[in-house]
């Protein structure tokens, strides 16, 4: 009897415990072949039921007319027998195609909550703070962070400044231990394609007045100077929509290297040093008459000649999301080989080159390399609804060029004044900066003070056990066990801020939040390594459920989750390592025993024989400590 009709019975006699019923449930939802099987079955118990099968059966064998029996109930009994013969052999007929699993992971992960932390206790937790809402605070975070609140940046469901005493709650998230524990989705989805998001540092901040949650003045927006290690300018920033259920794109943040605070001179700087101000603001002012046309003209594809489709990553050309279906076109075809359009290629990279338009793409795999020089073209209809729009946008280009010349007179007559603009925004630019600086310096000094009277608290804490494990040794070992835990991530902190003034290798990201929530510093990828894999998972030889698992990848900051019975996606030639929470355990995959696996682009089904930590973990310290060690 296959798993199907096992499931189906127990479900049906209700022999299931609620993990394995919710489970059952959440499958049942999607799969249309499990909801045909389930009412194939209850008709027949029901039908056994209603006509007294059983006793009919029993009677039948006392007074011995089975075979007048067997007709009366033959007809049920063959449809039963056939069902029956189908559900045994149904799993070797129907394989589960991964494209399937993926639409059932999506379904089973919209009947969640959006963010579901794998347990309460091992999640991060929440530093506390209280400032006065009418004149505003300055906070520091342990990581570095500078978190600034400008007077009245509080209002209320109605749009009424906050006054007195509020309450702010912040933490990070920095790496994928935190991601996971966490349970914030980290992926991305952009027309109709799933990124998985890399992270160059994640926050979480909330505002509360008697309890209540308040909200974010406009007028008056605070601003998060996130530390981080990551200078990545790809990097954009994303607010999580929680209504939406999806990551809001938002824009830039601010890249401050530390070191360079006081030494950046922008722009303006140079030219108002030069004597060049009035340009420089002029420029600024007629940025709305730029002459240059605001979109490329549309090339016209070259009939005969070889041309090609490419993925394009969101965020890096942007020039080439202007059109839709373009192609590339080879330059030169003395150079291509149309063979090649036949071979299997592991991976594509697409470069600008040194001339305007022109682009390099590369093509790589095992045996060889070859790039060719390509332009974007377009043909046909593609190439007329370009065109079109293209002569459209220059007509307005024209508009604004005549236009311009209008303006030209009048900010001739304001050089002086745009000199003077030019001159309060280096000052502006040179005050914010000192302003940085002084809180940088600020914060240093706070954080020496907070690790000292950490060192003394944990000193203390580390002499009371001494004392403590004299009478009694099972209480010493479990607090000496969280106090070298709490002093592995005391030393890391320590290690970060005990640097001179200079601190040359820190990374400031500067944003100003319009709503409270979760922001996040985030470079959304497609690896072309991933592969997808179905995945069993067992423990000690048993089937084992994971309702909260994810996959986390060597070098990679994001973890990709995935849902009981989905495919799993993992890495090749990279380290991989598998995370894993059930019924308040943790269960993991280590990299080593992964990369033991051998496991190829060709592989296409794994039993992952899962390690489990001896007990619960107790907090979040607890588990970090735990996996850094793995």
């Amino acid at each position: 009897m296959n798993n199907n009709t096992i499931k189906i019975n127990n479900y049906l006699q209700n022999e299931m415990n609620a993990e394995e019923r919710a489970a059952f449930e959440i499958l049942l939802a999607t799969d249309k072949e499990l909801q045909y099987e389930l009412e194939v079955q209850r008709n027949i118990v029901n039908a056994a039921i209603n006509a007294g099968m059983k006793a009919e059966f029993a009677k039948a064998i006392r007074q011995k007319i089975i075979v007048r029996r067997f007709i009366q109930w033959g007809s049920i009994l063959l449809v039963a027998i056939v069902v029956l013969l189908i559900f045994i052999f149904r799993d070797n007929i129907f394989t589960r195609r991964a494209k399937v699993e993926e639409s059932k992971q999506a379904v089973i992960l919209s009947d969640k909550p959006f963010i579901t932390p794998p347990s309460a206790i091992i999640n991060i937790p929440y530093s506390e703070y209280s400032l006065d809402a009418a004149k505003g605070d300055t906070i520091y975070y342990p990581s570095g962070s500078i978190l600034c609140f400008p007077a009245n940046a509080f209002v209320d469901g109605s749009g009424n400044i906050i006054k007195g005493t509020v309450n702010i709650t912040y933490r990070e998230f920095a790496d994928p231990i935190d991601f996971f524990v966490s349970g914030v989705p980290m992926d991305y989805d952009s027309a109709g394609v799933k990124y998985n998001f890399e992270s160059s540092g994640m926050c979480e901040i909330n505002a509360y007045k008697d309890n209540k949650p308040i909200f974010v003045n406009q007028q008056a927006q605070p601003q998060i100077n996130l530390s981080t290690n990551n200078r990545d300018p790809k990097h954009n920033l994303y607010y999580l929509d929680t209504v939406r259920r999806n990551w809001k794109f938002i824009g830039k943040d601010k890249i401050t290297e530390v070191k360079d605070l006081v030494k950046v001179k922008t722009p303006e700087m140079e030219n108002i040093s030069k004597g060049r101000a009035g340009n420089v603001s002029y420029e600024s002012d007629m940025n709305d008459y730029e002459l240059l046309p605001l979109i490329p003209k549309p090339i016209k594809a070259t009939p005969g000649r070889q041309a090609f489709s490419i993925e394009i990553e969101p965020g890096s050309f942007e020039e080439l999301f202007i059109y839709n279906k373009q192609k590339f076109e080879v330059i030169d075809e003395t150079t291509y080989k149309r063979s090649d359009a036949d071979e299997h290629w592991d991976n594509m990279k697409l470069d600008k080159s040194i001339t305007e338009g022109i682009y390099i793409v590369t093509f790589t795999n095992t045996r060889r390399t070859v790039a060719y020089k390509v332009r974007p073209v377009l043909s046909g209809t593609d190439y007329d609804a370009a065109l079109k729009l293209f002569n459209e946008k220059n007509q307005v280009y024209d508009q604004k060029k005549n236009n311009r010349i209008v303006k030209e007179k009048i900010v001739a007559d304001s050089i002086i004044s745009s000199n003077k603009q030019a001159d309060e925004k280096f000052k502006a630019d040179k005050e914010r900066n000192e302003e940085l600086n002084r809180l940088i310096i600020a914060r240093n000094k706070k954080l020496r003070e907070m690790q000292q009277q950490q060192k003394e608290t944990l000193a203390k804490q580390l002499k009371a056990n001494e004392d403590a494990a004299k009478e009694q040794q099972r209480i010493w070992d479990q607090q000496a066990e969280a106090a070298k835990a709490q002093q592995l991530i005391f030393e890391k902190q320590q290690q970060k801020f005990e640097k001179d003034n200079s601190l040359s290798l820190e990374i400031v990201r500067t944003f100003g939040i319009t709503s409270f929530g979760y922001w996040n510093c985030d470079r959304p990828q497609y690896p072309r390594e991933l592969i997808t894999i179905q995945a069993i998972f067992t423990y000690d030889n048993n089937t084992l459920i994971l309702p909260s698992a994810s996959v986390a990848y060597r070098g990679f900051n994001g973890v990709v989750p995935f849902a009981y019975l989905a495919p799993i996606r993992v890495f090749t030639g990279r380290e991989n390592m598998i995370l894993g929470i059930n019924d308040g355990l943790f269960y993991y995959f280590s990299y080593k025993n992964f990369a033991a696996l051998g496991i190829t682009k060709d592989t296409k089904k794994v039993t992952f024989n899962m390690q489990r930590a001896e007990k619960p973990f107790s907090s979040y310290v607890d588990i970090r400590s735990f996996i850094e060690r793995l």
